[in-house]
């Protein structure tokens, strides 16, 4: 294990620009998540990290050892390519053991490391040992390349970029599963690259949020998806779509269509903004409810119904526009379409971004 550290990374392609002065502060033993956009250059740092792109300004440290100029053969690192980076001419038993293969330990070693890796690894891969890599599912591919990556165990740093990106849907939450026990199990220190906020936060202890070149926030899973800084980053770690309110805020106050809500700051000029709410963090209000304290409620009619099990979506017509609200409230099957509908939220739940620049306003 090791604590990684970059300074002040700044890289070119060319004369474009992919990477602005990032640095980042990692942990030893730390689960680190870099999450952005597709072409934000997040696969970029982490080469950089492994040594595999030596072209750039900046250092790199593991530990208190400047790397900046070590090629990967010398950084004792592994890593988990996105397309998996298999040998197609060897079968799954020699894939995972090349690592100790080329370091030409002795048979039974690699043998009993091959077997506690399989182990490890808490899949049903010893059933593909002999298969070469196109006879494979993706997720036995992605296996055999964990495997590969953690067969030597005393590393450095374990870098995985995407690991998870080329599975469907279901096969990729079952793997998130999978990957989430094995490197904690591992002890290693673990930079983890993914564009999938939700991944990230299943996974990581930290994340760094990689936008236009350079680190806009980084910080807990928690911190993120409660304080974004950003509406990027709001829409990165929210389960479900978010509701977006065009209006203007002025004084202490946000207004659409006549409609007012009180804020709790004051601007000094008025503001165009997108009033942000989670699809999960707006409820219903019953008949028998009355305790409004420090709620903001918004009244409307409802337009649309879907049940999709074990979730209610509801899209209701407010003077605000359309709100759209996810659900696991029973009672809420009972509405029909055209029924008058109040809903709640708190001021804490709700997100203000200026239209502008789309940066959160009030912190």
């Amino acid at each position: 294990m090791a604590r990684i550290r970059v300074n002040n990374i700044t890289k070119y392609f060319g004369e474009q620009k992919i990477l602005t002065n990032v640095s980042l502060d990692i942990k030893d033993g730390e689960i680190f998540g870099i999450v952005g956009p597709s072409g934000c250059g997040k696969t970029t740092l982490l080469r950089i990290i492994a040594g595999l792109d030596m072209n750039f300004s900046g250092q790199v440290f593991y530990d208190n050892n400047n790397v900046t100029k070590l090629p990967p053969s010398d950084r004792n690192i592994s890593m988990v390519f996105q397309n998996y980076a298999l040998y197609p001419h060897i079968d799954v038993e020699r894939n995972i053991a090349f690592p100790l293969d080329i370091k030409k330990y002795a048979k039974n070693k690699v043998n009993k490391e091959v077997k506690q890796t399989t182990e490890i690894l808490d899949a049903d891969i010893e059933k593909y040992l002999s298969f070469l890599p196109k006879q494979l599912s993706e997720g036995h591919k992605q296996t055999t390349a964990v495997g590969r990556s953690i067969i030597k165990r005393k590393i450095n740093v374990l870098l995985m970029d995407e690991p998870l990106s080329n599975l469907d849907a279901k096969v990729r939450s079952q793997s998130r599963h999978k990957i989430k026990k094995l490197i904690q199990s591992l002890s290693n220190t673990v930079i983890y690259v993914t564009a999938n906020g939700l991944e990230a936060m299943a996974l990581c202890n930290r994340i760094a949020v990689l936008l236009n070149k350079e680190i806009v926030q980084m910080g807990s899973p928690e911190k993120l998806y409660s304080d974004p800084a950003n509406l990027f980053i709001f829409q990165l770690f929210s389960k479900f779509p978010i509701n977006q309110i065009n209006g203007t805020i002025e004084e202490s106050k946000f207004s659409k269509n006549k409609q007012v809500i009180k804020i709790p700051y004051k601007v000094t000029y008025p503001i165009e903004v997108i009033m942000s709410i989670r699809e999960e963090d707006i409820s219903l209000l019953y008949k028998n409810e009355t305790n409004l304290n420090e709620k903001v409620l918004i009244e409307g009619k409802l337009i649309e119904k879907r049940i999709i099990p074990p979730y209610l979506n509801l899209k209701v017509e407010t003077n605000f526009g359309e709100i759209k609200i996810t659900t696991m409230d029973k009672k809420a099957e009972d509405f029909k379409l055209g029924d008058s509908i109040k809903l709640y939220t708190i001021m804490d739940k709700i997100f203000f971004f200026d239209r502008a620049n789309e940066k959160r306003i009030g912190i």
